[in-house]
Order: structure tokens, then sequence, then C-alpha cells
């Protein structure tokens, strides 16, 4: 059995090293730019804000700014307020004061990456594709581990780079690199298949149950999200944001004509409670123009649907978890992408026989 998993894992390993290669390599560019973001502090330290200033400041911000589409309020990674609008984003210090403010526009660069990244620059064909070798990624990885666990008594820490261009040098370096990194990136392989291939169900949480209960005053951000934060005293509010206009131009415009008439619900997002790395997941929902609570829900009573989507999409990039795990991904995409150089040279030298220049064949005996 050890032999056909050696082939398997051989095997399916180089036919998919190139798109493993292509995936870490972009993954490496995209985290970085992302790591980048919470390096830029923009010469502000953390101070937490009491709930009257996050009321006051969605009460200031949203009403000299009607086109704000959200407010983030300040967190040890980002330690400032972030206001953002359709077209451009404002940074705000803790007394309002404006930092800095920005277009929300993308490098040619970063979009470029993205697109390789998700979809391998094919759109959906590309992207099915991808997440169907992110399963096989993870399937070669427990093999990997299977057979490294054979022979583990073998296992010598200064072998873990390669003191050589030697075949020898590189296998053992895969395998201890392999072995150090395989759980973040096992976690990253299964995260990427399920977010192409995972059942979502419905695309929002479970449905709350119906409520009338009143919440401050009418058209009053700020005694809304005071009332709002007494029903879950304990939890930190995070973010407060108007519904997502729909993507397309003919789509906004029906959205646009049909909001005039509509009341406006808006979201307020909470950090978990019971978690320190559950970030906006508790959510409440209110109508501005009633003061009516619509629905309030935790991180246990969205459905599975929606835990399994927030956990698959932010441990594959660790976007809302804390920067050290951000890291840990970058290591673990920076070495398994040597280990896919290691698998590809390795590979080539023993079963594909390439002539030698200069050298001719004799011919065959009569």
């Amino acid at each position: 059995m050890t032999k056909y998993l050696k082939l398997i894992h051989n095997w399916l390993g180089f036919a998919c090293t190139l798109i493993m290669i292509i995936c870490l390599a972009t993954g490496i560019y995209l985290g970085g730019v992302d790591l980048l973001k919470r390096m830029d502090n923009k010469e502000q330290s953390y101070t937490p804000l009491s709930v009257a200033q996050k009321a006051e400041v969605s009460q200031q911000l949203f009403s000299q700014y009607p086109t704000l589409r959200s407010i983030d309020f300040p967190t040890s990674m980002h330690p400032f307020i972030t206001a953002r609008a359709k077209q451009e984003t404002y940074y705000f210090d803790s007394e309002l004061n404006i930092i800095e403010q920005s277009e929300n526009t993308r490098s040619a660069l970063f979009t470029w990456m993205m697109k390789l990244h998700r979809q391998l620059l094919l759109d959906e064909p590309g992207k099915l594709a991808n997440g169907a070798f992110s399963l096989v990624s993870a399937i070669i990885i427990l093999i990997g581990f299977y057979l490294w666990w054979l022979i583990r008594k073998s296992w010598k820490f200064n072998k873990t780079l390669p003191k050589n261009s030697k075949n020898t040098s590189l296998i053992k370096s895969h395998i201890q690199l392999g072995v150090i990194f395989s759980i973040p990136l096992f976690i990253m392989a299964l995260s990427g298949f399920y977010i192409t291939y995972g059942s979502w169900g419905d695309r929002s949480a479970a449905k709350a149950p119906a409520t009338t209960q009143l919440l401050g005053t009418q058209n009053n951000w700020q005694s809304q999200v005071l009332a709002a934060q007494q029903l879950w005293p304990n939890a930190e509010l995070q973010n407060v944001a108007k519904p997502r206009p729909p993507r397309g131009k003919a789509a906004q415009q029906k959205s646009n004509q049909a909001s005039k008439n509509k009341d406006l619900v808006y979201t307020l997002s909470f950090n978990d409670s019971a978690s320190s790395w559950l970030f906006k997941t508790d959510s409440i929902k209110v109508n501005l123009q009633k003061a009516q609570l619509i629905e309030q829900q935790t991180f246990s009573d969205k459905g599975i649907h929606y835990q399994l989507k927030y956990l698959a999409r932010f441990l594959h990039d660790g976007a809302r978890l804390p920067t050290a795990y951000l890291v840990v991904l970058l290591l673990a995409s920076f070495f398994g992408l040597l280990m896919m150089v290691f698998t590809g040279v390795t590979f080539i030298r023993k079963n594909v026989k390439l002539s030698k220049p200069g050298r001719t064949q004799r011919p065959a005996a009569v």
C-alpha cells in the first residue's frame, strides 16, 4: 500500500505543481498587501472608543457625509476610524480630525493577481478547476503526512533546508518543510476548495424571528446605537453599515428608486463576545426611520452555512484574523512554494530522460 501511496503522492504532486506554484506565489503577494496595510497605522496609536463615543461618531459622520456606506471603529490592527463611501474612503482619528482620504481603486497589478489566484485568468472554468486542484492538494498533503509518519524517527532538523542541489537533499527538505507547514497548507487547500464548491445554502444568515421592539429615537443614529449596545452589553461594536447596493447599473438604478420610498435598515456588527477571533460576526439590524429592531443574531444563531462560509473565507486568507495568523500563512506559502520547486526539479530529474548534447547513439548491430 505504501508503494501505491508514494506513486499517487509523487505523480499527483507533479501534476499540480504549476497550479500550486501560481496559487502560492499570488497568495504571497495578496497576503503581503494585507500585511503592509496593517503596518500602516497612519501615525495613530490604538485607543479604544467607548460606546458613547462610537454612537457620537456614527451620528456625526453619517450626518456630515450622507454618501457614507459604512464606518469601522479603531482596532489594534487599524488604530483609526475608517469611513467608506462608494468612490472614496476617509480616515479619522478619535477626535474626528481627517487623517487621509483616498479613492476606492485597486491597482491593475492587484486585480490581475487576484484573478490569477482565484480563476487562473480563465473566468468560471478556471475558478472551478482551481477549486478542484485545491481538493487534490489537500489529499496530497494528507498522503504526504502519512508517508512521513512511517519514517518519523529519521527526523533531523538540520535537514529542513537543502544543503546542496542534489536530489536527496531536496527531497529531505521537501519532506521536513511539508511536515512543519502541513497544517496551514492543509487549511488553505481545504478552505479554497470549500469557497468554490461548498454548500453555502442561503447566502444570508438564517432568518431571525420577527420583532417590533423599539430602539432609541427615530432618525437618530446616536440614540439607536446606544440602545442596540444595551442588548449585548459585553459585545464590542465594530462596524455600522448601510445596506450594500446591488451590482450593475440597472440594478442600482432600480434599487435607488425603490429606496426613496423605503426606510433605511442598517446593520450593527459586533465582535463575538464568546471568542477573541470572531470579528463582525454578531449583528443587529435596525430601521432608522422607525427606530425599530428588525433582527439580532449571534454567530451561533446564524446557522451552519454561514459559519462554514465565514470560517472558510477568513481561515483561507486571514483577513479578519490576528496578524500572527496572517504571518503564519505567508510563511507556509513561501516555504510551500520552495517545496513545489523542489518537487518539480527532482521529479523531472528522476522520470524525464533528457539526451545530453554531443552524445550520439551507436547504430544497432546487424
